[in-house]
């Protein structure tokens, strides 16, 4: 019975081995090596069948103390079975030792400065900021500042500002408060199959309450086909729902002219999510009527929204009961992270040049270095957010590519971090009608927290797993 150290096992291609998890369902449910199968160790002998005998079967379990008697047991059945030395605690100091993240349009680190003055604010403001007392004043009036500071920045007016637990809960918000405070004139509504579940899903729901939804086509650049929606708008259409920019392909929207023609429509409210534009690319908050958008994304703090509804904008309201900041949506509100989110805008905007040009830095060489692989598509548009590039590799499904990066210690990701997964990419297969690219589709997202270490290490790692699979292809 062999025993392989954790670099040696991550040294060796990502399908070499079946794992064997032999710690508790609650530690392998947190973590473990990626395409493990958990089988407790009392039971090895018990369930053989789940185990395939095709492959070196690798067992570990917390500290390696209990796999080498696993590994001899799968031996005896006629296994070619090994242990994992130090177990999977050796195998997640060996995998931290090379980390790269390329998935910053899910979520990006909290900035330090960010974070510095939510703490700061937790501790100064202790009031609710309802309460009439010295404390509840004070906590009142940081957040007014705070609002006045984001509606400079943004050039708009404080009390267009709805504060959120999030983008989702913002689109829910402008959607629904649209449908029922226009529901006497009309139940159409338009959107794209770019936008995100908490649009698409709202839709779904209110579907099935009798609206009428339509689908407007994009284009082979995956713009909005702006002829089409002039033949979708119709007198009762009460909402035209559009991403400023989709989390998939980075595809930028024409919001300008979308907005122009909805002029003619005067009882057709105009939402826009700008969750992946906000911080990331030039962005005007004049052309709609709402605004959906999530501090995180710029390296705020998670669990904080922001809506803007333009003044004279009337929308029921999605939570009702308790005094907040608006009365479009009840709740306390939290200071400390309305103050960060004032902080992550303000260094977004401060920083705004630095930070897109050393992301297209970034994407160019991406693109440029993997145009070079015949196997290789480009599914982002050149004129895409430099932010976001989706790719596909014909023949290997995103749902295994990204296992064998994340093997490598490296984060992309298939989709939208809330989509379904192992289906195709709807944003995919609209531009290109090419249902089995749609499933090999998977997204790299960048920061300027990117080093070029980064991506030498990325490009490094694809060739390998590129040459690898063309090898095994022969």
């Amino acid at each position: 019975m062999k025993s392989y150290t954790a670099e040696d096992i991550l040294s060796l291609p990502f399908d070499h081995f079946t794992f064997v998890d032999l710690r508790t369902e609650e530690e392998y449910q947190l973590a473990t090596i990626p395409g493990a199968i958990w089988i407790p160790f009392e039971q090895i002998g018990q369930k053989l069948e789940q185990i395939p005998n095709s492959r070196t079967v690798c067992v570990f379990c917390a500290v390696g103390d209990i796999s080498a008697t696993a590994a001899e047991l799968l031996c005896d059945f006629g296994y070619d079975a090994v242990n994992l030395e130090g177990g999977f605690s050796a195998y997640q100091n060996a995998r931290n030792q090379k980390l790269v993240y390329l998935d910053y349009a899910a979520n990006t680190p909290t900035d330090p400065l960010v974070l510095e003055c939510y703490q700061n604010a937790v501790q100064m403001y202790s009031g609710n900021p309802n309460s009439a007392h010295f404390f509840g004043r004070t906590a009142k009036q940081a957040i007014t500042e705070a609002t006045r500071k984001i509606a400079a920045m943004l050039e708009i007016h404080p009390d267009e500002i709805i504060y959120t637990s999030g983008a989702s809960e913002s689109n829910n918000t402008a959607i629904h408060g649209f449908a029922y405070s226009k529901r006497r004139q009309g139940k159409h509504i338009i959107f794209t199959c770019l936008e995100h579940s908490s649009v698409s899903g709202t839709l779904t729901f209110l579907q099935e309450q009798g609206y009428e939804i339509d689908l407007v086509s994009i284009q082979e650049d995956g713009t909005v086909d702006l002829e089409e929606l002039k033949q979708l708008l119709r007198e009762d259409t009460i909402l035209v729902t559009i991403c400023a920019v989709d989390s998939e392909l980075g595809v930028i929207q024409p919001i300008e002219k979308i907005a122009e023609i909805l002029k003619e429509y005067p009882n057709c409210a105009f939402h826009v999510d700008a969750t992946q534009a906000i911080g990331k690319i030039p962005f005007s908050f004049q052309f709609a009527d709402t605004i959906s958008f999530a501090p995180h994304k710029f390296y705020g703090l998670g669990s904080c929204g922001v809506l803007y509804k333009k003044s004279g904008i009337v929308l029921e309201p999605l939570i009702h009961g308790g005094a907040s900041t608006t009365l479009y949506r009840s709740g306390t509100p939290d200071p400390a992270m309305i103050l960060s989110a004032e902080k992550a805008i303000e260094l977004a905007v401060q920083q705004y040049t630095n930070r897109y040009q050393q992301v297209k830095k970034w994407n160019d060489q991406i693109r440029t270095a993997l145009l070079s692989y015949p196997l290789v598509r480009i599914n982002s548009p050149k004129n895409a957010s430099p932010y976001i590039l989706n790719i596909s590799v014909k023949g290997i499904k995103a749902r295994l590519f990204q296992q064998i990066l994340d093997w490598r210690g490296i984060a992309i990701s298939t989709k939208s971090a809330c989509s379904v997964p192992n289906t195709p990419s709807r944003a995919v297969y609209a531009i290109t009608h090419d249902r089995k690219n749609a499933l090999c589709s998977w997204r790299i997202s960048l920061s300027h927290f990117t080093t070029q270490a980064d991506i030498e290490y990325f490009l490094n790692t694809f060739d390998e797993c590129y040459q690898e699979y063309k090898k095994s292809e022969k």
